[in-house]
């Protein structure tokens, strides 16, 4: 009986030690949402969400620790005003506090964010190029199960995409192979 509940501990040591890992990378995983400013303090942002839940209210923890940018510069809190195009990340453990808030207001894009001409994609790989790239450079992005895709502003999946087609990319702040956002364009000349 000793020896049973000894291997029992020592199997639940081993799953401790090998699932850890697996956790920590869980924890440490960021998620990102676009919108416009409502209000912001040093303690909570407002935010309106862009995209499916368009228009609804969303509210964030804002701490010491929160990194900020307007127009891929460092800024403050009261560099921002209500109606600034805004990107929260948060991590996935901790989706309420804001871990990073980037800004655009003379930018039209989000530094992540970059243009080109979609060349091929799967459900999981999306191959373009880049828009002010070399011609024919050709270069992949990994497409998550969260990544939103959309072609003329209406839902799409990787497959519906066309090659030649002009495609707008965001990747996540801490991961450029990543994508979260596809934007593709058919019959619309240029993105929203």
């Amino acid at each position: 009986m000793k020896n049973f509940h000894l291997c029992l501990g020592l199997i639940g040591v081993g799953l401790f030690f090998v699932g850890s890992p697996a956790f920590a990378a869980n924890d440490t995983e960021e998620k990102s949402h676009d919108g416009v400013l409502v209000s912001i303090s040093s303690e909570k942002l407002v935010m309106t969400l862009k995209g499916v839940k368009e228009g609804k209210e969303h509210t964030h923890v804002i701490n010491s620790t929160v990194t900020m940018t307007l127009d891929g510069k460092p800024c403050k809190i009261d560099d921002l005003a209500p109606g600034t195009k805004i990107r929260v990340t948060s991590k996935n453990g901790d989706t309420k506090i804001a871990t990073n808030v980037e800004a655009i207001k003379n930018h039209a894009t989000f530094v992540d964010t970059h243009e080109g001409i979609f060349v091929s994609g799967t459900s999981s790989k999306l191959m373009m190029t880049n828009k002010d790239g070399k011609k024919g450079e050709v270069h992949s992005h990994s497409l998550l199960s969260e990544t939103k895709m959309t072609l003329d502003g209406k839902a799409c999946k990787a497959e519906d995409l066309k090659a030649g087609m002009k495609i707008r990319l965001t990747t996540k702040r801490l991961n450029k192979e990543a994508a979260i956002e596809v934007e593709a364009l058919n019959k619309n000349s240029d993105f929203a």
